[in-house]
């Protein structure tokens, strides 16, 4: 059974802890305030499978009226739709570690619990994020009205603030609406490589960089962010977000245990924990049908099993851009 042993770890004189487990380099807290609202965390205790909110559409009912006719008119009828988020599980570890391992390096083998602890917290959040930005992803990506795809288009394939313009423009006059610019470091650094020279970033912490909105960004801040799903090959996508665009829903209380195991040539502590929480998408519902419970990853990040539940493609989570690298 695998388990940190001695030779695995760092027993540096005074650099000990930063050796016991890689640090999260991603952006992980790109939620909230960082995000302008678009991408929200959020702590709400939440039973089943999934989350459902009815509501009315909006509709179409103000036209002409003949004041010479008396004909019958056909009434218009309200409708409604519901927003439909759905619960994810996750796990983590179990991850065992040698206790000697911790004395040899002179550290209480207790504190292996709080690093634990951190590591945990920290690979949620990262997790929740790579997943809504999958989400949303695949979920616009389905929607032709607000996807902008340049990535063939020669000389102007490329990051561009014209070609988030393009973007901007699937919006129509609901364009004001976009809050944020979402997109890998790769294509960020290209795009502020040659619009944004001199300017320097007005937050960086933990691998996330916001630039005040200005002409090269359109006057909305940049989310730079390594997920996956922002760099397929050859290519870059941009996501730009509005207010709530995507819910994460904290939706069970996380929990962390440890114990000592016994009976092997060494004492080990193992850690265990699991999490949940709900996705809810703006202007989406999870099909129950297709995407079914407790998803993948891969299932989430899958265009068919997000249906639009809004009549205007304006009131969608935003505009989708594809560029050449």
């Amino acid at each position: 059974m695998p388990s940190t042993k001695l030779s695995d770890v760092k027993a540096y004189d005074v650099l000990m802890a930063t050796a016991f487990y890689e640090r999260i380099t991603q952006n992980i807290d790109a939620f909230n305030g960082a995000s302008a609202g678009a991408l929200r965390m959020l702590s709400q205790k939440l039973t089943g499978d999934y989350e459902k909110l009815a509501f009315f559409k909006n509709m179409t009912a103000l036209s002409r009226r003949d004041v010479t006719s008396s004909a019958a008119v056909e009434p218009i009828k309200m409708t409604m739709d519901e927003n439909i988020s759905v619960k994810v599980k996750r796990k983590y570890g179990p991850v065992d570690v040698d206790r000697g391992a911790f004395r040899s390096m002179g550290m209480d083998p207790d504190e292996a619990s709080v690093l634990a602890g951190q590591a945990m917290a920290d690979e949620v959040k990262q997790e929740m994020l790579n997943t809504s930005i999958a989400a949303l992803d695949a979920a616009l990506s389905g929607q032709t009205e607000v996807n902008k795809d340049v990535s063939g288009a020669g000389s102007d394939a490329k990051m561009s603030h014209s070609n988030l313009n393009l973007a901007l423009a699937q919006m129509g006059d609901k364009s004001s609406e976009v809050k944020l610019w979402v997109m890998s470091g790769a294509a960020g650094h290209a795009l502020l490589g040659n619009m944004l020279t001199g300017q320097a970033p007005q937050f960086n912490d933990s691998g996330i960089s916001v630039y005040n909105g200005g002409v090269p960004t359109l006057g909305r801040p940049i989310i730079l962010t390594d997920c996956p799903s922002l760099s397929p090959e050859g290519k870059y996508v941009v996501l730009g977000l509005t207010d709530a665009a995507a819910l994460l829903k904290i939706s069970e209380q996380a929990e962390a245990f440890s114990q000592e195991v016994l009976g092997g040539e060494n004492i080990i502590t193992r850690f265990q924990g699991e999490s949940a929480y709900n996705i809810q998408l703006k202007g989406f519902k999870w099909d129950t049908q297709n995407g079914g419970t407790n998803p993948t990853a891969g299932t989430v990040a899958t265009a068919t099993n997000w249906d639009k539940n809004v009549t205007s493609h304006k009131s969608l989570a935003g505009v989708r851009l594809v560029v050449a690298q």
